[in-house]
């Protein structure tokens, strides 16, 4: 017997929107729930901008296709994905699958939001074709 599968609603800054909807931005990097459910593959993810708005537009719905515990150390300029540190190159090419222009704004854009401390969460990825 399989699990049911279970949905997921993401929303977007509008600076993503145009990304999430194209399919450029295919993931998403989130702190930990507070009710501890991470989804997983086969799940459903709901993709919006403008959530509680009036102005809310869904972006996308697309099947969960990976998710990965991801750490972010800002000073470090370092980004570890299930326990592993990325390469530079990867970095910089994992920052941009997140709609960055460079591992620099991605790093200068969670340090605005999160501060400087590490963050620790999950990277959710979906897929771009129906």
């Amino acid at each position: 017997m399989t699990a049911a599968r279970k949905t997921f609603i993401y929303n977007f800054k509008p600076h993503f929107a145009e990304a999430v909807a194209s399919g450029i931005k295919c993931q998403t990097i989130r702190r930990h729930r507070k009710n501890g459910v991470i989804p997983r593959p086969d799940d459903i993810a709901y993709l919006y901008t403008g959530l509680r708005t009036r102005n809310a537009k869904l972006l996308r719905i697309a099947p969960i296709v990976r998710v990965r515990a991801v750490e972010i150390y800002i000073e470090e300029r370092e980004i570890w994905l299930d326990g592993e540190p990325l390469s530079m190159q990867r970095a910089v090419e994992f920052a941009r699958a997140d709609g960055f222009s460079s591992l620099q704004a991605m790093l200068a854009f969670f340090d605005d939001i999160y501060g400087l401390a590490p963050f620790k969460g999950v990277c959710i990825e979906w897929a771009t074709e129906a």
